[in-house]
């Protein structure tokens, strides 16, 4: 990989797990009204400091459960050195547990990827202008 395409990956990865955590407190909050009345009180909510999610509370700064996984996934991704779906299950499980919804939910993932046989996406395919 040339490093014009590592540092774009980087950056992504890095931009990615950035914006997860600013927006964690207002993750999943589909009420409009109340979206507005907390963006009038403070239009910059990013890293707010109260949770408004109604499903869940993580302290500001940590990653919802979609940055939790992806942090599984690029975890895996670089220690197999690709695609490796028994090792992103084994990880994934000891990650999150075997109850909860979000290992369903991972482990649907991965076997959907490994299904469809997605891994030539993880490929370096040169340094292409995005």
């Amino acid at each position: 990989m040339t490093s014009a395409v590592a540092n774009r990956a980087i950056g992504a990865i890095v931009g990615s797990a950035v914006a997860d955590a600013a927006a964690q407190p207002l993750h999943w909050l589909y009420d409009l009204q109340k979206l507005k009345g907390i963006l009038a009180q403070d239009p910059n909510p990013e890293f707010r400091s109260e949770s408004a999610n109604p499903f869940y509370r993580r302290q500001t700064g940590q990653q919802s459960c979609y940055g939790d996984q992806a942090y599984v996934l690029l975890e895996s991704l670089s220690e197999c050195g690709g695609l490796n779906a028994d090792d992103l299950k084994q990880r994934t499980l000891k990650f999150f547990g075997q109850v909860q919804s979000m290992t369903r939910l991972s482990m649907t993932l991965t076997e959907t990827v490994v299904a469809q046989d997605l891994s030539c996406l993880l490929k370096d395919h040169g340094d292409k202008q995005a």
